[in-house]
């Protein structure tokens, strides 16, 4: 698992908190934004597959996030499906594409399951830490009843 992996999640994650605070116009536009930098950072080929990678994996979260967020409040139960799965989803996108572009078909599925796990990881932690701050910060009538 390289800082990569781990920053691609983290990407992933912070483009749903984004679109929360901004709107979906904005990180449409820092999608776009996204990919043009990393033709500035990165070998051709490198550059190509990361373009690809990060513009359908973004676009593939919002998808996902935006139709399970619009039945949740921040730090709920269905927030947290939402990033969750929207985060899979995204590095599921993310990893095939980046991988088989950057290092040729068929993909590499050892490579491929560590950077998924990865990318996971980074989501599953989002969710946990902010799931936390939302319970410090939100006033106990509207927390969702404890499970018996």
């Amino acid at each position: 698992m390289t800082v990569g992996t781990l920053a691609a999640g983290a990407a992933l994650v912070l483009r749903d908190l984004l679109q929360d605070l901004v709107g979906k116009a904005v990180v449409v536009a820092v999608i776009v934004v996204g990919a043009v930098l990393s033709f500035a950072v990165a070998a051709p080929q490198i550059a190509v597959a990361s373009v690809v990678a990060f513009t359908f994996a973004e676009l593939a979260d919002l998808i996902v996030y935006t139709r399970i967020r619009a039945r949740a409040s921040f730090g709920s139960r269905w927030w947290a499906v939402a990033v969750i799965a929207s985060g899979i989803v995204g590095a599921l996108v993310d990893t095939a594409l980046f991988i088989g572009i950057a290092f040729g078909w068929p993909i590499d599925w050892p490579l491929a399951l560590g950077q998924l796990i990865g990318k996971t990881l980074v989501s599953l932690l989002f969710v946990v830490v902010a799931k936390g701050v939302s319970r410090v910060v939100s006033d106990p009538a509207d927390r969702e009843p404890a499970r018996a």
